[in-house]
């Protein structure tokens, strides 16, 4: 009975051992391609002008008194998004300043702004789209100065961000 014992083990193991597992491998590549950033350059400033108190005044994005932005690369969709003030700050008082639907627009070189949008809700451009793969952000807005609205002048900032994504 040991001696069977040891044969079926010994058959167990010799079988074991001469028993191959076959197993193929494969393999591919991992590619990933970044695209250049989003280049966003500063332009002119949105001038009023001189105003008078009491009179409202209003610069529309297609006015050669515009501010304009330049945005730039070589991507697909990229979100405009504004940061715009509600006052202009003078030395003695403020200026309310509002921006409307039609107050931003955007075109495909510096002379061109037929795309308007509203800078509080922002816009999408696909730059790739664009002839240069370049575009001109045009801002304008309205001024409302009070009737004893101090004389001086009034700034304030306006930031566009672009986002590709």
């Amino acid at each position: 009975m040991k001696s069977i014992i040891k044969y079926i083990f010994v058959l167990l193991l010799v079988t074991g051992i001469t028993t191959t597992v076959s197993a193929q491998q494969a393999d591919i590549a991992a590619n990933a391609t970044v695209d250049a950033n989003v280049d966003l350059s500063s332009g002119d400033d949105l001038n009023f002008g001189n105003i008078a108190a009491g009179s409202p005044s209003t610069v529309n994005p297609g006015d050669g008194t515009a501010g304009t932005f330049s945005v730039s690369g070589n991507v697909g969709n990229v979100d405009l998004s504004f940061s715009l003030p509600s006052e202009l700050t003078g030395s003695e008082d403020n200026l309310p300043i509002s921006f409307g639907g039609t107050s931003a627009s955007w075109g495909d070189n510096a002379y061109d702004s037929n795309n308007d949008f509203d800078p509080n809700d922002g816009a999408s451009v696909n730059l790739l789209e664009q002839t240069d793969r370049d575009i001109t952000v045009f801002i304008g807005g309205t001024v409302d100065p009070a009737t004893n609205q101090a004389a001086g002048s009034y700034n304030g900032t306006i930031t566009l961000t672009a986002t590709y994504n």
